[in-house]
């Protein structure tokens, strides 16, 4: 057995399998790849925000025994606000990477959209379990629960990036 100078400052490879290191240039090949996929994901997210809108939501029931349809604009109008804030997060990361307070303001705003869905749906089931029925979720609320899961992966890219 040898015993030199030079074999001390060389790592054993014991218990690690025959894993190899990567060059640095491997990894400056995902950032652009993560990058579309952020700005994609966000295009994604505000697109539903916007469609929703105009399509129905949920049922409001009358004092006559039937139901109104309320469409998004007129029961989910903080919606408006969110795709706007969405659409700026989206200019914004076209333009400059995400830095750290961007990021988190990001992540706040995510929050708070996830919270304000969630808020929605609570609302209405318990408007509709007060009268003894069954809620009613409308394409347009789904449609708007598809933006919201894509903004939260826009999230998670969001970190991702550095």
């Amino acid at each position: 057995m040898r015993n030199h100078a030079s074999d001390v400052n060389r790592p054993s490879s014991a218990g690690r399998g025959s894993h190899a290191f990567q060059p640095l240039a491997a990894y400056e090949e995902l950032r652009p790849r993560v990058a579309a996929l952020l700005l994609g994901s966000l295009a994604l997210a505000v697109l539903p925000y916007a469609g929703s809108l105009p399509l129905p939501w949920h049922h409001r029931f009358v004092a006559t025994g039937g139901y109104q349809v309320v469409r998004g604009i007129d029961g989910a109008s903080w919606l408006v606000a969110a795709a706007v804030v969405v659409a700026g997060f989206l200019i914004r990361f076209i333009r400059v990477p995400p830095g750290f307070i961007s990021r988190w303001l990001f992540a706040f705003a995510t929050v708070l959209i996830a919270l304000g869905m969630y808020s929605d749906y609570i609302n209405w089931h318990s408007r509709a379990a007060q009268l003894q029925a069954t809620a009613y979720y409308g394409p347009g609320f789904y449609l708007a629960l598809i933006g919201s899961l894509a903004l939260i992966l826009a999230n998670v890219l969001c970190w991702r990036i550095e």
